[in-house]
């Protein structure tokens, strides 16, 4: 950012559109980085513990994304991770190494992985700041 520092947001943004905005808005101001955790309908199902898809396929709620209203998969991401197969330490220390690899992270990288209920934040050495976390939902 234009203050040296780094923002990391989780938000849901199912259209392209508004990713594509995200990143002109940002990248005025500094890097951004798109990060697309690639997990396909049946493991969002089978992770759902408030069973919102389930009350979505029911019909009893909707607009929820991949059942009744649209997922465009991004075009631009600059990491993707299937996350089938891999926990969220995995996920969190994949986008680490993308944010080292870009320069992001300095080289002495510290990262000790925190577990709570419903988030999982990493602390790393950063080249201009102390530490980042990254928010990442634990579904399983």
């Amino acid at each position: 950012t234009k203050n040296r520092g780094i923002a990391l947001c989780a938000p849901i943004a199912p259209y392209e559109r508004s990713r594509r905005q995200n990143r002109e808005l940002i990248s005025r101001y500094g890097g951004y980085i798109e990060v697309y955790l690639s997990t396909s309908l049946e493991i969002c199902m089978k992770r759902d513990r408030k069973g919102l898809y389930a009350k979505a396929v029911a019909g009893k709620i909707k607009g929820v994304t991949g059942v009744d209203d649209p997922y465009e998969e991004p075009v631009n991401a600059d990491i993707t991770i299937d996350t089938t197969d891999v926990g969220p330490e995995e996920v969190a220390q994949e986008v680490l190494f993308c944010l080292k690899s870009k320069g992001y992270v300095g080289e002495g990288l510290r990262v000790n992985v925190h577990r709570a209920p419903h988030l999982l934040c990493c602390r790393a050495h950063l080249k201009y700041r102390e530490y980042v976390c990254v928010p990442v939902r634990l579904t399983s």
